[in-house]
């Protein structure tokens, strides 16, 4: 059989037989829609979800694969912060996280539409047939929980929309939580996410929550999991790889430093990007409202000035201003109806924690000036200007 290894089940559930399982060297990919992650220690998990990101983006350009993040603990997924697979810097605030899926409803919709005008009945006949392709999206959302104390009802509405609807238009979805409880994992969700992880968990109850049956609290940790595939009843036991903390911080810092390069390129010198990600300066560059962004980019420019005989100004002018990832493009083909006007689509890159308190202070004084944001806020022209740019829209 020429095989390093079999499995053997002895015997088959339901049959007077065992089954030897042999490694078929030439594999189908196996397709996977939606998947909801439970695990009492969020380490398991979130190592699951370091593998699904790497494999993705090893594997596929940010032509092909982008990213929406939302870690509202702000701790494990802000590490792929400089990967341009990413729509925008991965979001952590529970209330931009609701938009960011109000956004994604309305871009699967955009999707459906642009379908419809070209004659597709999904993202793959659609890229076969229109340049340039659209890229496939997928949405991680790391613990559910902290979003279902916000706001439970808009959640679970959006993310049923989203597992009903969008992977015919390429968009899929990983959600994971610590607290597999009902009012967590509704009946709702659970329902439309058929394909289900579940590491070692706490009690029997919390492993029907989420697999509908015993077996989850009996595992051992440290990688080992059931898992139940599109289309099966009856879950697998199967062990993760594991990835660190550490890995994925240089897997990530790998795709920045040749991001950063190309961006570069033509304007400063490319060997800066690594001087960027030596002073780790990647979460300042793509994140506006960063802490001190504009003093940190203005301290670092100031210090490598002399290295390249550069001002140290026009450095920190060209970082400040860098449109770091790649737009995924939203213009629509044509019109929903004849004579029809295209609604405008809202962006992934429309949100600013800054933008309500703009707008009513524009609306204090009567007057929009990048400098008045400038001085009110301590931001930089850079993100004043992308302000008073949505406030006229």
């Amino acid at each position: 059989m020429k095989s390093e290894r079999v499995r053997v089940v002895a015997p088959i559930p339901g049959k007077s037989a065992i089954g030897i399982e042999i490694p078929n060297k030439d594999r189908e990919y196996v397709y996977l829609k939606e998947l909801l992650l439970s695990d009492l220690l969020p380490k398991q998990y979130k190592v699951f979800i370091n593998t699904i990101v790497a494999t993705l983006i090893f594997d596929k350009p940010p032509e092909e694969v982008r990213f929406l993040m939302i870690d509202p603990k702000g701790i494990e997924l802000p590490v792929y912060n400089g990967i341009p697979h990413l729509i925008k810097p991965a979001i952590r605030s529970p209330k931009l996280a609701l938009s960011a899926l109000k956004n994604a409803t309305t871009w699967m919709d955009y999707r459906y539409n642009e379908f419809a005008h070209v004659g597709a009945r999904d993202i793959e006949s659609y890229n076969k047939k229109m340049q340039p392709h659209m890229p496939y999206i997928v949405i991680i959302i790391d613990e559910l929980a902290d979003l279902m104390m916000v706001a439970p009802r808009d959640i679970e509405t959006l993310i049923t929309r989203l597992a009903q609807m969008s992977r015919a238009v390429g968009m899929h979805l990983v959600l994971a939580t610590q607290r597999p409880s009902v009012d967590v994992i509704t009946g709702l969700i659970k329902a439309n996410f058929p394909a289900r992880v579940a590491f070692q968990v706490a009690s029997r109850t919390d492993s029907r929550t989420i697999l509908d049956m015993n077996g989850a609290e009996k595992l051992l940790g440290k990688g080992d999991m059931l898992f139940i595939p599109p289309g099966k009843g009856l879950p697998i036991r199967i062990h993760g790889a594991y990835i660190s903390t550490e890995e994925a911080k240089g897997i990530a810092n790998l795709w920045a430093e040749r991001h950063l390069r190309q961006l570069l390129a033509g304007r400063l010198p490319e060997a800066i990007a690594t001087d960027i990600i030596q002073h780790d300066l990647i979460d300042a560059i793509v994140e506006s409202n960063h802490p001190a962004r504009d003093v940190r980019i203005e301290q670092f420019a100031n210090s490598i000035s002399p290295k390249y005989n550069i001002p140290g100004s026009q450095i920190a002018e060209v970082l400040q201003n860098i449109e770091y990832y790649p737009p995924l493009g939203m213009k629509p083909v044509a019109p929903s109806l004849p004579g029809e006007k295209p609604e405008p689509i809202t962006s992934f890159e429309d949100e600013d924690p800054l933008f309500e308190e703009a707008k009513r202070l524009v609306i204090r004084h009567q007057v929009a000036s990048v400098s008045m944001l400038q001085r009110h806020f301590k931001i930089g022209y850079a993100r004043a200007g992308r302000l008073i740019d949505m406030l006229e829209r």
